[in-house]
């Protein structure tokens, strides 16, 4: 479960709402982008892929970010059917974004749980899991 910011709404965010109500003050919002608190957050928490037999695997990205490390962060995938790569803006101890493409050369199938996860860790008080599902449909015939 990812952490949520609660504020209250400015005069001129309220004027804007489009529906009126003095019950509503708050707006729950995404986290600070740029978080505080030690650790390694990942933006998404998961991702999913589906794409035909055989096809070229679409690339997914995560967005890392490392606060207060004193350790690199690494990167690894539970299997050998998903493949993660540190892109240009990466950062060992900051984080950066890592490109992900899944193998398609499986039988159709959806392939989720047990091994279908990547690892973002510095240390492992401070490890993210992010479960990746990938459905591989029939390939397409050209008729």
């Amino acid at each position: 479960p990812g952490m949520v910011r609660i504020q209250k709404l400015t005069q001129a965010e309220y004027d804007a709402l489009e529906t009126k109500d003095e019950n509503v003050l708050y707006a729950i919002t995404d986290p600070d982008p740029d978080p505080t608190d030690t650790g390694v957050y990942v933006n998404p928490e998961s991702l999913s892929f589906s794409v035909a037999q055989n096809a070229t695997s679409p690339t997914k990205t995560i967005k890392v970010t490392g606060v207060n490390l004193t350790t690199d962060i690494s990167t690894s995938s539970g299997t050998r059917y998903i493949t993660v790569t540190k892109g240009s803006d990466w950062n060992a101890r900051t984080g950066g974004t890592l490109s992900v493409t899944v193998d398609t050369s499986r039988a159709p199938g959806t392939y989720e749980g047990g091994a279908m996860y990547i690892a973002v860790q510095s240390t492992t008080t401070y490890r993210k899991q992010i479960p990746v599902t990938v459905t591989i449909t029939e390939p397409t015939t050209q008729g």
